[in-house]
């Protein structure tokens, strides 16, 4: 019934003793999980041909229902051990797709129990059920600059030592390192990871791992927006996430020719004075960009003095002549021009 001894303890206490008040007659008792994990070993075959060609021909015995009290005639053998596993009884359970000693179940349901000679229970030591394969489970990729947990599965799932370890074929290196199980992406490219089982003679799984770069995803132009014609500027910029992997950008100038260069060394040179666009593109191939209208402004004049002479012979002529300042403004060229006062003459010059 629901409910009854469901962790086996109570017939796991009297199924141990032989004076037949437990499950069977006197000088028998109820095998424990050792001793039937001990009997699979024996089997020719790892199903239920194996259990009824075995020396102690396994029935195929279904179960009976703890909740509806019906019974099971699948095709699956279920005998209870004298093992109890906490909230649990511990049972073999058998069937065309393998056999295994360890089950665990509800101590109320109905299942069959064999009964061998015995004066007490015995400690039988545990078969060994090797790993035959690994399956790795985590991804096979991480990010530069992130970690992951490895993690695996093995075969068969009920392998007595299903512990892994891991490694980078060739050992740790520039693109990834391993250290407790958990990869470290170095630097972008591919290694192979190899996880190895602890519980199987030199059974390996291998997985080309990758570690992706960190892409750009914004593009912030961080120099001043002008320049002074002659003049230079040395480009600046920050990417974003600042974790991205490749930091730098290259820089190029669209709009009217001759107004700014760039040299190899991502010095702006103003050549003209005029308006231009700046573009910083990000070199990792991410395809992020940023532009900025650029000014290239002019050097102005600040002031001019006259050279040549402040007078001159009626009818002769001179030469007029002179002098702007800054002497690299822009713009060097000036107009004379004369204004009549009275009973004087003036010059005066219009850039």
């Amino acid at each position: 019934a629901a409910g009854i001894d469901d962790s086996g303890a109570s017939r796991a206490a009297a199924w141990n003793k032989i004076d037949g008040s437990g499950a069977c007659p006197t000088g028998f008792r109820v095998p424990t999980q050792t001793e039937l994990q001990a009997e699979i070993a024996t089997w020719p075959s790892n199903n239920i041909a194996g259990g009824f060609n075995s020396d102690l021909k396994w029935a195929t015995a279904g179960l009976r229902l703890r909740v509806n009290g019906n019974i099971s005639t699948t095709l699956k053998g279920f005998y209870w051990s004298s093992t109890a596993d906490g909230d649990r009884a511990i049972n073999m359970n058998y069937s065309d797709e393998g056999a295994l000693a360890i089950g665990r179940g509800l101590g109320s349901n109905g299942l069959s129990v064999r009964c061998i000679r015995g004066s007490s229970a015995i400690t039988v030591p545990l078969i060994n059920i090797p790993v035959s394969s690994i399956n790795i489970t985590s991804p096979n990729e991480v990010l530069h600059n992130a970690s992951l947990n490895l993690s695996g599965s093995v075969v068969p799932n009920n392998a007595s030592d299903q512990a892994l370890s891991w490694a980078i074929q060739g050992g740790n290196n520039s693109i990834a390192s391993i250290d407790n199980n958990i990869i470290h992406g170095i630097f972008p490219g591919e290694v192979t990871i190899i996880a190895t089982a602890s519980g199987g003679a030199n059974v390996t799984a291998e997985q080309v791992f990758t570690v992706n770069p960190v892409a750009v995803t914004s593009i912030n132009i961080t120099n001043a927006a002008e320049v002074l014609h002659r003049s230079t500027l040395q480009l600046s910029a920050t990417v974003e996430p600042n974790d991205a992997t490749t930091q730098t950008v290259s820089w190029s100038i669209s709009g009217s020719s001759g107004i700014a260069s760039i040299d190899n060394n991502n010095v702006l040179r103003g050549l003209a004075p005029g308006t231009v666009n700046l573009i910083a593109t990000a070199d990792d191939g991410s395809g992020s960009s940023q532009t900025q209208p650029f000014t290239v402004n002019p050097i102005l004049v600040t002031s001019i003095s006259i050279d040549s002479a402040n007078s001159v012979i009626n009818g002769e002529t001179i030469t007029l002549a002179a002098t702007v300042l800054p002497a690299d403004a822009s713009n060097l060229n000036f107009t004379w021009s004369i204004t009549a006062g009275s009973g004087l003459i003036c010059l005066q010059i219009r850039l």
